[in-house]
């Protein structure tokens, strides 16, 4: 056989047999935005928040409330689900991505005063500035449609809802929701001379700042209605402030922007 050809075989095969695979055993922020949540290949209840587009920080490891896991499909945790082998990609058949109240991805979001370039016919606007990055309502009411900010002083992108999920406009809680679940009242709230309030009624689902100023306690939400449950980060991390990020942080982070 002609030497060429078989030095052309034995590169093809040293090549093939060097191919690297990917290691599903370490979290993935690659392809990420800042503020997706990706699971922990070595536990199924705990996650990672990707601070920056690529980056995993080791600070940003939590975990999910007793009796959830980390459904990596919607980047979020979930109750009474199986718990996925550790360093699988894949979730059980059985599992229904979509079988909570809740079943969309939690989106990131800001608290922004956006400055509208034009004055809207309806209750929604045309298009915005942005002063902040993140997301932001595009209507007063429960519509599909929101502006994703990706740079201060750029317009704001607008974005669509999947499904039929629509865009809470609770400036507390910017996300794609049910619209069984779009909020109707103002949440409830009283007041302490310490900077925190002593009590919340939810108008969605999820976790809450309870203080003005970095305090370990916060406000767990698990039904639209209903009071807010008081619960306290673990260890030394105390609950961020910034309503784009509500999550446990470190205390000299607090309170913590992200920036893309």
């Amino acid at each position: 056989m002609d030497k060429n050809i078989l030095l052309i075989i034995s590169l093809a095969v040293s090549y093939t047999g060097g191919t690297v695979q990917k290691d599903s055993c370490l979290p993935d922020c690659n392809g990420k935005d800042p503020l997706d949540m990706v699971s922990d290949p070595m536990n199924c209840t705990k996650y990672y928040v990707c601070t920056a587009k690529g980056i995993v920080n080791q600070d940003y490891h939590f975990t999910c409330p007793r009796g959830n896991v980390f459904n990596y499909r919607l980047g979020r945790c979930i109750p009474d689900a199986p718990c996925v082998t550790p360093c699988s990609t894949s979730i059980p058949a059985h599992v229904n991505p979509s079988a909570t109240t809740t079943a969309s991805k939690a989106l990131p979001s800001t608290q922004p005063s956006p400055k509208y370039k034009a004055t809207p016919t309806t209750d929604c606007t045309n298009s915005i500035i942005c002063t902040e990055i993140g997301y932001v309502a595009k209507c007063h009411s429960c519509k599909q449609d929101y502006y994703k900010c990706t740079a201060v002083n750029t317009e704001g992108i607008v974005q669509t809802c999947p499904g039929e999920l629509v865009f809470n406009p609770d400036p507390s809680y910017r996300y794609c929701i049910l619209l069984a679940d779009c909020p109707t009242v103002k949440p409830v709230t009283t007041t302490t001379p310490n900077d925190c309030i002593t009590s919340l009624v939810c108008t969605a689902v999820g976790n809450f700042p309870r203080c003005k100023s970095c305090q370990q306690e916060y406000f767990h939400c698990t039904t639209v209605g209903a009071a807010g449950i008081v619960r306290q980060c673990t260890e030394n991390l105390v609950f961020n402030t910034v309503s784009a990020f509500p999550y446990c942080v470190l205390p000299n982070d607090c309170p913590y922007q992200p920036l893309k």
